[in-house]
């Protein structure tokens, strides 16, 4: 019996985590899915653009649509890589972490995600056989999920494709469970600067946890990303995204602007994002983020604002607002030569 209060606490502690990270959580919830931490966006710079990360072209691009791995890689040169991290509400946090590379005719990538839901009193049966009530064993209980990804990808500029596996595990209250998730998508170049991308996440099995079980987020992105240079030392990136995933009614719409100034003459560059996501009916997430970069360029060059740097690292920030419990801030470094 003392069981079952322990999984039941930690059970009530990572759905209430969920609503609180989450746009979608409460169709999560109702549609009983596990690992949400495959919905949220993995970084900073994701975050601020509303989750429209299907046709993005760094590291964390991998989380969103295998295909533009390459794309990470080719953009950077050679290597690129981000992590980032994100205290959310009642203290859950989310962390990531990602790495592109040329490799084997094309471009590898990995990740990790983790998300902690922290912990909360462990309460067993006061008043057996009933218990109706609960005491406190002075123990404490949580929850968290872990994804780990791996991901290759390979085409010309024109047109990519790839396809990534995940390993997810969620453990509740001590009890743990393992499920796999496939993704294939592809990319092309459809106009000097404009990239369309499509990506599908599809869960094999359903996670198990103890006498639990429930299926692995399913879901499809179709997302654009257009890039152009406004002025000699700005830049401009729109990106948009239609989603369409399990539990959720008909299609959810995102999109995201970023404003990039070049320093010419100075090593840092520097860049202001707002993004925005449909709000599902009853989540507590506000639709609008907002966010920025600043980037310091080990080589600085000259050029236009859509011209690489050889070596450049990126400090990048977002905050998204909940209507009734506050802001989730989120930081993030990223880095490529």
């Amino acid at each position: 019996m003392r069981r079952g209060y322990r999984a039941a606490a930690a059970v009530a502690l990572a759905a209430f985590g969920v609503v609180l990270t989450t746009p979608n959580a409460a169709s999560a919830q109702a549609g009983g899915r596990a690992a949400i931490l495959l919905e949220l966006p993995a970084g900073a710079r994701s975050a601020a653009l509303g989750g429209a990360y299907s046709a993005a072209d760094d590291a964390d691009a991998l989380f969103s649509n295998p295909a533009q791995v390459d794309a990470a890689a080719d953009r950077a040169g050679r290597v690129a890589a981000a992590a980032s991290f994100g205290r959310y509400l009642q203290q859950s946090a989310l962390v990531a972490a990602s790495a592109t590379l040329r490799a084997w005719a094309g471009s590898v990538g990995v990740g990790v995600r983790a998300l902690d839901y922290a912990s909360e009193p462990e309460v067993e049966c006061a008043d057996p056989p009933l218990c109706t009530l609960g005491r406190e064993t002075g123990r404490q209980v949580g929850a968290n999920d872990l994804a780990m990804t791996a991901a290759y990808a390979a085409g010309s500029a024109r047109l990519r494709a790839g396809g990534s596996v995940t390993l997810v595990q969620q453990s509740v209250a001590g009890v743990s469970g393992r499920a796999l998730s496939l993704d294939v998508g592809a990319s092309g170049l459809v106009a000097p600067g404009t990239t369309i991308a499509v990506a599908t996440q599809q869960p094999v099995g359903e996670m198990r946890t103890g006498s639990r079980s429930a299926p692995l987020p399913r879901a499809i992105r179709v997302g654009v990303a257009h890039e152009r240079e406004v002025a000699a030392a700005l830049g401009l990136t729109i990106v948009g995204e239609i989603r369409r995933q399990s539990g959720a009614v008909g299609v959810t719409p995102a999109g995201g602007a970023e404003l990039r100034w070049l320093g010419a003459a100075s090593p840092f560059d520097l860049a202001a994002r707002v993004g925005a996501a449909a709000r599902s009916r009853g989540g507590d997430a506000q639709p609008l983020s907002v966010g920025g970069s600043v980037v310091y360029n080990a080589t600085p060059v000259a050029g236009g604002a859509l011209r690489e740097r050889e070596q450049r690292v990126a400090v990048d920030y977002a905050f998204q607002s909940f209507r009734d419990l506050g802001g989730v801030h989120r930081v993030g470094v990223r880095w490529w030569r």
